[in-house]
């Protein structure tokens, strides 16, 4: 309900009632708590989100920003998909920026996704079965969530997961802005066989809303740059690193 008000600004209690499928009652107490907890405030049947915490940046804005680092770590990122492998490709625009150049490959590959935008890049090349998640379009990354989503994961063996990241941090982890998009990136993480996460160097040392992954969970970690602290915690939870700077 907190991220509904977060993307939403102002919603009404029959909006969110509609929304979650639950009673106006249910409603009203659950406003009432996140209003206690100083996260809303609400007015006249209405509650907004209060605007004190991180917001999510557009999309549009992420996709053009810090492009030659996201090339080369998508570019580092293709070079451990080997033929035949099952691979995910979750939301986000480095995760894009890799979607692209597998769309040019020509290894016979099963690309599973979350993102209709990706969905759409890799379909029209002969060598890939594209497998669309299923669930609740979430229209700002493009991204579907959902349990229609996380049931159909769960029935699939996804050996290499490509997963980004809004923030890293020592204290929180892995981060990202969406609440329900956490949760099924907890299960990728989980059901993943290696996790792989491409991160670029503005990501470490930032925090966002909703923790997905400890530091820990990180089987890969491909960066244009990894600041000398992180690169050593990662290495003491046996992270691999992989370094593409900028050529």
């Amino acid at each position: 309900m907190l991220q509904a008000l977060l993307e939403n600004k102002t919603l009404s209690v029959e909006q969110l009632a509609e929304m979650f499928g639950v009673s106006k009652p249910t409603v009203r107490r659950d406003l009432k708590v996140l209003e206690e907890q100083g996260k809303i405030d609400t007015s006249y049947g209405c509650a907004s989100a209060r605007v004190d915490r991180p917001t999510e940046p557009l999309f549009s804005t992420r996709a053009v920003s810090l492009q030659a680092e996201k090339g080369a770590i998508a570019r580092a990122a293709v070079e451990m998909i080997d033929e035949g492998d099952c691979v995910l490709l979750d939301a986000g625009t480095t995760v894009t920026k890799l979607a692209k150049l597998i769309a040019d490959s020509n290894k016979s590959i099963t690309v599973v996704t979350t993102a209709v935008n990706i969905a759409c890049l890799v379909a029209p090349n002969k060598y890939v079965t594209t497998v669309l998640l299923g669930g609740i379009l979430r229209d700002p990354n493009h991204s579907l969530i959902g349990e229609v989503a996380a049931k159909t994961l769960e029935q699939i063996h996804i050996r290499k997961a490509f997963v980004g990241a809004a923030g890293i941090s020592k204290d929180a982890g892995i981060t990202n802005f969406n609440m329900m998009e956490a949760e099924l990136r907890r299960k990728i993480v989980t059901l993943s066989e290696s996790f792989i996460l491409l991160a670029d160097h503005s990501k470490f040392g930032r925090k966002a809303t909703v923790s997905f992954a400890d530091i820990s969970d990180v089987d890969v970690l491909i960066s244009d740059s990894i600041p000398r602290e992180y690169a050593a915690l990662f290495e003491e939870m046996g992270t691999r690193l992989i370094l593409a700077p900028v050529s």
